[in-house]
Parts: C-alpha cells; sequence; structure tokens
C-alpha cells in the first residue's frame, strides 16, 4: 500500500449496463444505490436515518425496522424491548404510532416480508451457541399477518 497510486475520477458517466460487471469502465458505476443528486452533475451518499418520531413517548431500545410499504404509503415495523418481552409497532408517519401490535416474551428479533399491503411476521429469538449467534423461532409462535389497520 506505501507506493499505491490512487486512481482519480474526475468525469463520472453514468451507469454501466453493456455487458458483464467485470468490464465497467473507471468512469462509470456498475451499480448506483442510495444515491443523492446535487443538480444535473453532482451526486453524494444519500442523508441517513434521524428520529422521526414527533410523539408525546417516542419508541426506545430500538431492535430492528423493516420498511413497511402499506396500500397507500411507506411506513415502518419497528421491534423495541421492553424488559423481557419484544413489542413491534407500526410506525406510521412522525405523530402517527399504533400499537405495539405484537408483543411476544423473548423475542428478539422477527422476520417480514410484506404482501398486497400486509405484513407477515415471523418472530425469533437469536441465542449463542459455542460463541456464535444462532436465531430460532419461538417455540409454539406462528406466522402473524398485520393488516396494517
Amino acid at each position: 500500500m506505501r507506493d499505491h497510486q490512487p486512481i482519480i475520477v474526475d468525469r463520472f458517466n453514468g451507469l454501466w449496463s453493456r455487458g458483464d460487471i467485470e468490464e465497467t469502465p473507471m468512469d462509470h458505476f456498475s451499480e448506483a444505490n442510495n444515491l443523492r443528486f446535487y443538480g444535473s452533475a453532482a451526486f453524494g451518499s444519500r442523508y441517513g436515518i434521524e428520529p422521526h418520531q414527533n410523539v408525546a413517548v417516542p419508541l426506545a431500545n430500538i431492535l430492528r425496522m423493516y420498511n413497511y410499504p402499506t396500500t397507500d404509503k411507506q411506513t415502518l415495523l419497528v421491534l423495541v424491548q421492553n424488559g423481557a418481552n419484544g413489542e413491534i409497532y407500526h410506525v406510521v408517519d412522525s405523530t402517527t404510532v399504533f400499537g405495539p401490535i405484537l408483543t411476544l416474551a423473548n423475542m428478539t428479533d422477527f422476520g417480514f416480508v410484506p404482501y398486497n399491503g400486509r405484513a407477515y411476521i415471523t418472530p425469533f429469538t437469536t441465542e449463542v451457541v459455542g460463541g456464535l449467534n444462532r436465531e430460532r423461532g419461538l417455540t409454539v409462535e406462528k406466522v402473524y399477518v398485520y393488516l396494517g389497520a
């Protein structure tokens, strides 16, 4: 690394979508996600996540968030830890929070799939076994369906 000469890209020519990804020229991107554009000739990384709750008791101890597209807007499903319980809330906007829509003992994470405005939720927990994390579904739990209302 001591004698490394940086490659300066002073002109960006957009996305390369002509053939194999390995053939992408230095002045092109093979992928461009999470970008924010400044005018027509400049870009940077998008803004990060900021607090988005203007409610009397904002959610705290957040373990997981998922983007939840309902039939009319983009919302969030948020898992928080409340003692030994995991609680999932539906954050519609900065002033509207529904829930908890699901509260389960020992839920430390959940899987989520949106389909046709509904949320399919699979609760699970993470255990440490031999120094490795192992995700395990909660005993006698099932897939929950949240209608988004």
